[in-house]
């Protein structure tokens, strides 16, 4: 073959793989649940295919993360002369007085120095919870553990967390699609439901990159709100268009959903972090 009719081949290759990421993730961002919509009509060819395009979407925003120096989740010690104490979580006991931390969401990431007070502060909490409860002791030496290595590398403990995240995300896929199928939307296969949860996932990547350049501009409890209410209306159409519901029948699903999703992702995630990063 001339090496003519060979260039021309991959161009047309190359071309035709760019188009189809640029009309699927259009067709993501676009029309909520126009993909999904897509796929259970069997119209699959001009699209990338539902996992493949998560993973590229995840792999590209954790890695415009890493180059832009923004953390995922990090804990910053609570400084009362300079920041709000509204904005911040409290843990405290009658020995050491009151030891805080932030959670900061995709924020740039900070390095910690903490004061010769507020490591005595953490020390004495530790030593504090072993007149507790075996269980209670237990918890809370795991939570001054993971506050003890966030401070002293938190460019490691974002990257720990990172892995976590993803993993964890990995996990509730099939919760959700299995969620959405008991909610019983229509006669779809369990794959039409997994595929659902692959595309809404994909596009709520795609919503924390854009939640990202939001924070540098507004205060982080305003980014946390859009990016909720972000999310309610982008399933709330998805599920009207993906499997043809009317405005009732949407609605009570995507309320469903989104608030057992929210509590199933913060207490798993949380209960997971505990177990794994307190060791």
């Amino acid at each position: 073959m001339p090496v003519r009719s060979l260039l021309t081949e991959a161009a047309d290759q190359f071309f035709s793989v760019d188009s189809r990421i640029l009309r699927t993730l259009y067709l993501l961002i676009a029309k909520p649940g126009a993909l999904t919509h897509e796929y259970i009509a069997g119209r699959r060819q001009p699209y990338v295919p539902a996992l493949r395009l998560y993973l590229f979407i995840t792999v590209a925003f954790f890695v415009g993360l890493s180059a832009f120096n923004i953390a995922f989740l990090q804990l910053v010690p609570y400084d009362p002369k300079t920041e709000p104490p509204a904005s911040y979580v409290a843990v405290s006991n009658d020995v050491a007085g009151m030891v805080a931390a932030r959670y900061v969401l995709l924020r740039p990431l900070q390095h910690v120095t903490l004061t010769d007070a507020q490591r005595a502060a953490l020390q004495k909490m530790r030593a504090n919870l072993e007149s507790q409860s075996v269980t209670s002791a237990a918890i809370g030496d795991r939570l001054v553990r993971i506050m003890m290595r966030a401070y002293a590398d938190s460019a490691a403990f974002n990257a720990e967390i990172q892995v976590w995240v993803t993993r964890f995300l990995l996990l509730m896929m099939p919760l959700f699609a299995l969620g959405v199928a008991a909610l019983r939307p229509g006669r779809f296969l369990i794959i039409d439901h997994l595929i659902f949860a692959l595309h809404l996932h994909s596009f709520l990547f795609v919503l924390l990159f854009a939640a990202v350049g939001l924070a540098a501009l507004v205060p982080g409890p305003f980014v946390l709100l859009t990016v909720l209410l972000v999310a309610a209306l982008y399933l709330f159409l998805s599920l009207r268009r993906a499997y043809g519901l009317n405005l009732l029948g949407a609605g009570w699903r995507a309320l469903v959903l989104l608030v057992s999703y929210c509590f199933a992702f913060s207490s798993g995630l949380q209960a997971l972090l505990l177990l794994t990063m307190g060791s």
